[in-house]
């Protein structure tokens, strides 16, 4: 009597459970291991984000994706014969290991990836160009999000160990060709792109513009290293794109650069002048400067519904925050504009995500925040100077709060009132989420 089989319906549901549940690929590279019913949906999983970093990388990817490889064959075999590659999902890689399922599985590989993550090192003799990033992308009909870092190369220069970014990042990397933008452009899946992340350690900033030109309908933006400057009308980077209208309009925006210069922030200004009507998400994991958080917070009409702040010490950022914590009336048009001799404002909603990094954030700003009648989802940092117990005497008076995440930057994990924290949030049915990894913390936002 043959065994019983489970239901394909609860073989996936357990893969998704265990795919939500951990971050760990290896949970679900052994999934795939224990039978033929279970292979074809946990490859399914691990292909739905793929990093690739070298060329042998990309090499092994086209050859899983394509139907007369050894990667992409089907049929039936009873020992599977598995592929590593240091950031590439596991390939089943001997012909006929998966059972022939009445479709090609390479499609099914193809249509898994949601999410690509590459490093283009031109410092690399064996690395990734923009050639073979548009290749991929237009093997990936499902393809929905895209993460490039980019890193420039100086010839005669040797890295050496312990070199600091900012010795990386005058290193120039050249622009993308137009043929690789062009076959970006004409991708099948290029209008289902909506979110990009680029990570440019070069000295050649008109990448990002290159990018945002292809794909002007992006949603969600992601930026660290170094941004555009801008130093005239007539600026080259910007020779085929106009600065009075912005490429997309975001309704998320993340930066881990540097904008304390006037031409960094005239360039965020232009980055989000066509997202007035759609910008909900806004985060900055380096400190921002206080003209940028008073023209975004103060002085637009941004929706923002959630953000992110390194550190809310100074006095003026603080206001600022305080200032978006309930509806409030900001002005709909620039500081220069007016209307009949006055000033136009509209109402726009309150805060409802507050993710502040620092432990020094004041405790008065701290019970603000869960005073607040729209705050929802509330983090901040503590540490051994932190007192809580304002917050939880707070917490238990009155609050719109549905769940509280703390970075416990203390080793120890001594916070005074975090016991009196904790029972507070149990007695209001508050979800409270406690770590002591910042990069978990810093997961939790998402």
């Amino acid at each position: 009597m043959p065994a019983p089989q489970l239901p394909v319906e609860i073989v996936v549901r357990i893969l998704d459970l265990t795919n939500a549940s951990s971050s760990d690929l290896k949970l679900l590279q052994s999934c795939s291991l224990v039978c033929k019913a279970w292979s074809a949906h946990a490859q399914k999983m691990l292909f739905r984000s793929v990093s690739i970093s070298m060329h042998r990388e990309y090499t092994a990817l086209v050859a899983a994706f394509q139907p007369h490889t050894p990667h992409g064959s089907t049929g039936t075999m009873r020992k599977p014969h598995l592929m590593r590659s240091p950031s590439l999902p596991f390939i089943a890689a001997v012909p006929g290991f998966l059972p022939t399922l009445g479709f090609t599985y390479p499609n099914i590989l193809r249509g898994s990836v949601i999410e690509l993550n590459v490093i283009i090192d031109f410092d690399q003799p064996d690395g990734l160009t923009f050639a073979r990033l548009s290749h991929v992308v237009s093997l990936c009909p499902n393809l929905r999000k895209i993460g490039i870092s980019v890193f420039g190369v100086q010839p005669g220069v040797k890295d050496a160990v312990g070199t600091t970014d900012r010795w990386r990042m005058r290193r120039l990397a050249p622009p993308v060709p137009d043929k690789a933008l062009e076959a970006l452009r004409t991708a099948p899946n290029a209008s289902r792109i909506s979110e990009l992340r680029l990570n440019d350690w070069s000295d050649n900033s008109g990448i990002l513009i290159q990018l945002l030109d292809v794909w002007p309908h992006i949603t969600s933006l992601k930026l660290a290293g170094k941004l555009p400057t801008i130093t005239n009308g007539t600026d080259s980077i910007f020779s085929t794109i106009s600065l009075n209208v912005a490429p997309c309009a975001l309704e998320a925006l993340s930066l881990n650069c540097a904008t304390g210069t006037e031409s960094s922030i005239d360039f965020v200004k232009w980055l989000l002048a066509g997202s007035r009507q759609t910008l909900r998400r806004l985060e900055f994991l380096k400190e921002p400067s206080g003209k940028l958080l008073e023209d975004t917070f103060v002085r637009s009409v941004f929706p923002l519904e959630s953000v992110y702040l390194p550190s809310c010490a100074s006095p003026m950022v603080e206001q600022i925050i305080r200032h978006r914590l309930g509806p409030t009336g900001v002005p709909m048009v620039d500081d220069d504009d007016d209307i009949d001799g006055g000033r136009a404002f509209v109402q726009v909603q309150g805060l409802k995500e507050v993710f502040v990094e620092d432990p020094s954030t004041p405790f008065k700003l701290l019970v603000s925040i869960v005073h607040s009648e729209t705050v929802q989802k509330f983090g901040f940092g503590v540490d051994g100077r932190t007192h809580l117990l304002p917050v939880a005497r707070a917490i238990k008076a009155q609050t719109g709060l549905k769940r509280i995440a703390i970075w416990i930057s203390d080793g120890r994990g001594r916070v005074f009132g975090l016991g009196s924290l904790r029972i507070a949030c149990a007695i209001k049915g508050i979800e409270l989420e406690e770590t002591q990894d910042v990069k978990e913390f810093r997961a939790w936002r998402i």
